[in-house]
């Protein structure tokens, strides 16, 4: 019943067959260089599993009451006199996320290993954004900085379908996606998203036994379905 009522309103995402559990390894007093190599190590054998279909990781899970967000400046843009700089919610995402909660773009590229620390700084904005700040443009190739990271200008390199993050009812607002390899310093906290091909509540053990595989301290919250996780949050039982 949940799911019926979830596909009435356009979520621009699709949370059936979907997989969600969260950990943090700075919990377990990993670096940060030691966090990024468990959490590649954890979508390379959670993809290897029989019934995946794909895996990603996100600091924010669409309907969660965890977010981020930044005061923004933009290219080009100018705040009105007497205005404050835009604000804006993102999420620090691996590579597959899009193709995991099955969030089209409309143009551009998707995130791939070659967005590393190491590479110009990207990010992927979602189609308000795209209106609010480059309407009649193309918003590809354009850049925008974070307050909090004002040393790393990002270059928009795609536009993904709007899709709502917090609630089913009212405007979507500007969001835009940048690279987990980019920011991990402050996304750390991350939820694995697993798309599976069957029930995903049954790969749970599976998932979890990986997990401690790779580091056996490390605690794993909130284990359940995306379609749970909108019953919880959203009242829809």
């Amino acid at each position: 019943r949940s799911l019926g009522k979830a596909q009435q309103t356009t979520l621009g995402f699709d949370p059936a067959h979907v997989l969600n559990m969260s950990m943090d390894p700075s919990e377990i007093g990993y670096s940060d260089a030691q966090g990024m190599q468990f959490y590649k190590n954890l979508l390379d054998r959670v993809r290897a599993l029989p019934g995946v279909v794909s895996a990603a990781t996100a600091s924010s899970v669409p309907m969660s009451y965890v977010g981020s967000s930044d005061s923004l400046q933009i290219e080009g843009y100018q705040p009105p006199p007497g205005e404050l700089p835009p604000v804006s919610a993102y999420d620090a995402i691996s590579t597959d996320y899009f193709k995991t909660m099955r969030i089209s773009l409309v143009e551009g590229r998707s995130f791939t290993e070659a967005d590393s620390d190491k590479a110009p700084y990207v990010a992927i904005i979602n189609e308000h954004m795209a209106k609010t700040y480059w309407r009649g443009r193309d918003a590809i190739g354009h850049h925008f900085t974070m307050a909090s990271e004002s040393k790393h200008p990002m270059e928009i390199v795609g536009v993904a379908r709007d899709s709502r993050s917090n609630g089913l009812t009212g405007p979507i607002k500007d969001f835009f996606y940048i690279p987990l390899a980019q920011h991990y310093t402050n996304a750390s906290l991350e939820t694995l998203q697993v798309r599976t091909s069957g029930a995903p509540q049954v790969l749970i053990p599976e998932v979890e036994r990986t997990v401690r595989s790779l580091a056996p301290d490390l605690p794993v919250f909130d284990a359940k379905t995306m379609i749970e996780s909108l019953d919880t949050l959203n009242g829809l039982l």
